[in-house]
């Protein structure tokens, strides 16, 4: 099971529970706080808004109304052969020969201004469809 914790100012972390020690893992941190990203605003009052994929696929998280982050999630038989083995950390590595059934991909972003979008209210998942609905 993976947990995502967001906090105020652009940055997140994923977490993973390991069972068979009772604790969680970081497996994850993502700092979206550069100042291009920010484009002179100020850090917000609220924490970001975040929507996480019905099937665990990904999570999207709205940067200061201008960009999504995208967090996708690897899956567990997912593997591939150009990419079977990211490292994470302090040398932890995570592939389809460790114990982790599932991984975290790099993070990429959508600028808002490509989708023609000033700012969102609100953004889901919704079942059967990939892309999360946005409320503008």
């Amino acid at each position: 099971d993976l947990l995502l914790v967001t906090f105020l100012r652009a940055k997140c972390t994923v977490l993973q529970y390991e069972a068979s020690r009772e604790e969680f893992e970081v497996m994850s941190m993502h700092y979206f706080e550069d100042e291009e990203l920010r484009d002179g605003r100020c850090a917000p009052d609220a924490l970001p808004l975040t929507a996480v994929d019905l099937t665990g696929k990904c999570a999207v998280i709205n940067l200061f109304d201008k960009n999504l982050a995208v967090i996708p999630f690897r899956q567990a038989n997912t593997f591939h052969v150009d990419d079977d083995l990211m490292h994470f950390g302090a040398g932890e590595a995570v592939g389809p020969d460790t114990e982790s059934s599932c991984s975290v991909l790099p993070s990429y972003l959508i600028p808002l201004a490509d989708l023609n979008v000033r700012r969102v209210r609100d953004m889901r998942f919704l079942h059967g469809y990939y892309e999360p609905t946005i409320v503008i």
